[in-house]
């Protein structure tokens, strides 16, 4: 039977030594019988006698041609390998013990066992623990790098942005319609936008940023130039403001370039915002002749109009080309200025106008002047 012997890559094959072997030492020392050699066969089998026969039994490297133990002359050490009894366990190498004994010639043969033996658990263990331990100290200094980077507070301004986009960016921010990840500031005066963070918060804040200006819708109100910044006016604004809470409306109005703009978080919000201030608002023009312009330079006059803004949604121009007063403004509250208008230019706009007459007419009238002056005055 060939035993087999593993120490990492090495492999050793064992096998009992041949019979062939032990007979012609028998026969050589049966052929001259001696003292030495009877007494020497009593302790043999009184040493037989205590050990088992897998104790007895010796093994040698089965790599090694078996016939070269019938070539070799007696008198040739043989290197015989056999399990060790004792193993140091600290080094987990192998331990030897040399063994004297005598052959059949009488030539004594040096036997050494060597065993070899894997490190000890405890030892490998050890060993992956300090290589770890090795590898994480080498890695840390990075990790902490990188660590400190993530914690590392940044700031960031935004400065591309065109005044109406930040004003929609406020209110989309304060309605918490922005994914924050860190401190956002809107500065309307510096047209500036901070970010204040770590660098993956305000990363991540920034691309929601853009994300949400670019899903707003926009659409043109077909309004003067006149009604679009009185309603971005701050009266106008505060209106425009509670309508918006009333409707559940999100966005803005603005005025570019003498067009009226509306910008909301989306194309339908754009849409409804629209079709709410086309009910609401409402034009009207008053027609004037010439005669009554002079009156339209009167301190009375520009008192009158002034009276009406102050107090409403209102505006109020005169277009001296289209012979034309123009009323703007909130639709009931431009239905009652009109009718205002119209009565005050009836009542104190003065006619001077020549008549011919012929003189018997005009001696008729010179002696009715008095009443007619009176009657004049009573119209007034």
């Amino acid at each position: 039977m060939t035993k087999q012997l593993r120490w990492h890559d090495t492999v050793l094959h064992f096998a009992p030594k041949p019979l062939s072997r032990r007979l012609s030492a028998q026969r050589t020392a049966s052929s001259t019988p001696t003292d030495d050699s009877m007494a020497a066969a009593g302790r043999s089998s009184a040493d037989s006698s205590r050990f088992t026969d897998e104790d007895q039994e010796q093994f040698y490297d089965a790599v090694t041609d078996l016939s070269c133990g019938d070539k070799e002359s007696p008198s040739s050490g043989v290197k015989k390998i056999i399990p060790s009894q004792r193993v140091e366990s600290a080094s987990g190498a192998s331990a030897g013990s040399e063994t004297s004994s005598k052959d059949v010639s009488g030539v004594s043969i040096a036997e050494k066992a060597i065993v070899f033996q894997d490190p000890s658990p405890r030892t490998s263990c050890q060993a992956s623990l300090l290589t770890a331990d090795v590898i994480s100290d080498a890695n840390s200094p990075l990790t902490d790098a990188k660590d400190q980077q993530k914690r590392e507070v940044i700031t960031r301004e935004i400065s591309t942005l065109p005044a109406a986009k930040l004003k929609m960016l406020q209110k989309l921010i304060k309605k918490k319609k922005v994914c924050k990840h860190c401190s956002v500031k809107v500065d309307l005066e510096y047209k500036t936008v901070t970010l204040k963070g770590t660098e993956e918060d305000v990363m991540k804040t920034e691309t929601a940023v853009y994300e949400a200006l670019a899903n707003a819708g926009e659409c043109c109100l077909n309004i003067s130039k006149a009604l679009g910044h009185l309603i971005t006016s701050p009266k106008g604004q505060q209106w425009f403001d509670d309508g918006c809470e009333r409707g559940s409306f999100l966005g803005i109005c603005y005025v570019d370039s003498s067009v009226t703009k509306l910008l909301a978080a989306d194309d339908a919000g754009a849409d409804d915002m629209k079709k709410w201030l086309s009910d609401a608002l409402h034009s009207e023009s008053v027609s004037f002749t010439p005669h009554q312009m002079p009156f339209l330079q009167t301190r009375e006059w520009l008192d009158f109009v002034r009276k009406l803004t102050d107090s409403q949604l209102l505006v109020v121009t005169e277009d001296a080309s289209e012979m034309v007063v123009l009323v703007e403004g909130l639709t009931d509250v431009v239905k009652t200025a009109v009718k205002e208008i119209v009565d005050l230019l009836n009542r104190l706009c003065r006619i001077n106008k020549e008549l011919p007459l012929k003189p018997a007419d005009f001696r008729t009238l010179s002696f009715h002047c008095t009443q007619i002056v009176n009657k004049v005055q009573e119209l007034r």
